[in-house]
């Protein structure tokens, strides 16, 4: 027990020691390195010890090594050897920590980064307000497909038009006829867009259009049918 004491009182000594060789009170040492007076009545009498920085201090200060100021005290070597590994263990797991956190955040946005390299049909192409005051805006996949229909599907008018990003260029995509010209069952197009490259659900949809369709048009207040051939 005796010689436990001795080796927590090494560091305290030597504080004492240096105080007294310059001539200086607990409190006047103490504000040399701004801390409390029982501060250091407690490194004196081994109750604990001064951090690192303090002890570099004192070190600097009176032109004493580090390692002469502690290498006599081995309970205050296990004590920086104790802190080192714990000082070690805490910045890998800040180390750990921080590249989870850098993968969570690319898994999250990497998705929509790779998407922005390839054709993106819910970006908003045209906005556009009516007499009323409403308000529009039309997506890249809604332009397209009704120029797309007004070309090669006549009869069909797509107007409806929902897109789903999956991530990395890929999109599930539905469209639903707002007008049908010729009388017909209401039809539906799916499919999805990957990397530039579309696929229709039900190809048989978009066609050229070369068949008949039936447009309705109105003359003088009467509604006709014009039968065109394309």
């Amino acid at each position: 027990m005796a010689e436990q004491e001795k080796k927590t009182v090494d560091i305290g000594q030597k504080i004492y020691e240096i105080r007294k060789s310059e001539g200086l009170s607990q409190t006047e040492f103490a504000e040399k390195f701004h801390v409390t007076r029982q501060t250091v009545s407690n490194w004196e009498h081994g109750k604990n010890y001064p951090d690192m920085e303090i002890l570099i201090k004192i070190s600097d200060e009176y032109g004493i090594t580090f390692d002469e100021l502690i290498k006599s005290d081995k309970e205050l070597i296990r004590s920086i050897d104790r802190n080192r590994r714990v000082a070690s263990k805490s910045m890998l797991i800040f180390a750990v920590l921080g590249v989870l956190v850098i993968g969570a955040v690319l898994i999250k946005l990497m998705p929509g980064i790779v998407s922005r390299f390839y054709y993106d049909p819910t970006k908003i192409v045209a906005k556009a307000t009516d007499e009323d005051g409403g308000y529009y805006e039309t997506t890249r996949l809604e332009m397209d497909a009704r120029v797309y229909s007004e070309l090669y599907l006549p009869q069909l008018k797509y107007e409806y038009v929902e897109a789903y990003p999956l991530g990395y260029g890929k999109y599930d995509f539905t469209l639903e006829e707002g007008i049908r010209i010729e009388p017909a069952k209401e039809h539906e197009v799916s499919g999805r867009i990957e990397r530039n490259t579309i696929q229709i659900y039900d190809p048989a949809e978009f066609r050229s259009s070369d068949i008949t369709f039936v447009r309705d048009v109105e003359t003088d207040g009467d509604i006709r049918e014009e039968m065109r051939w394309i």
